[in-house]
């Protein structure tokens, strides 16, 4: 791999574009081409190989595993919108950016006729959270859109059909609380069939 003192790396590679790289790749929701796009306003033009073999380096480490964890995490939001809850992977950057883009597709979901009952999403800080500081929890913000069910019905749904796919889960029963599925390996890898 590619670091800061190795004598591969243009002075123009700081350590935290070597990071950002990092979690661009290992989050999986990144092409090399966006990677690229990302971080050219921070390089010089002749940077760009050091740049482009960097992002190939990190994927030789990061991505040679097969997707288990994601999949099935996957796997549950799809049962979740079977069930009414509206689902995002990484929607936004934070919990209000997330229910913003879930409560608009929601209410244009309303307006067709498609009565939703709840939510259910994590947002790019708890994926920083669980890459970067290596947390090992991804954190999961939910809540419901009609009197019945309510927000604590909805989250046990949710609960329920995470432990139906073997996660280990953490939640006190409070609407309050965000669920967290525990020991959770991020091993997505991007496609770029799946992210269109």
């Amino acid at each position: 791999m590619i670091y800061k003192n190795s004598n591969r790396v243009n002075e123009d590679i700081s350590d935290e574009m070597i990071d950002s790289v990092k979690y661009y790749v290992k989050s999986g929701f990144y092409s090399d081409e966006m990677i690229l796009n990302y971080m050219k306003g921070e390089l010089e033009e002749s940077s760009e190989i050091e740049l482009k073999q960097l992002i190939l380096d990190v994927k030789k480490n990061y991505c040679h595993q097969q997707q288990g964890d994601f999949l099935r995490l996957d796997k549950v939001f799809r049962k979740l919108t079977d069930k009414k809850i509206i689902t995002m992977h990484k929607a936004g950057y934070s919990m209000d950016e997330g229910f913003e883009l879930l409560n608009e597709i929601a209410q244009e979901m309303h307006k067709a006729g498609n009565i939703l009952i709840g939510c259910c999403f994590y947002h790019e800080q708890d994926l920083i959270g669980l890459i970067e500081l290596d947390k090992k929890k991804l954190y999961l913000a939910y809540g419901n859109y009609l009197d019945q069910p309510d927000a604590v019905a909805v989250g046990k749904m949710i609960v329920s059909t995470l432990k139906e796919e073997g996660f280990c889960i953490e939640w006190d029963g409070n609407k309050e609380s965000r669920i967290a599925i525990l020991n959770m390996k991020w091993d997505k890898i991007y496609n770029i069939h799946n992210e269109e």
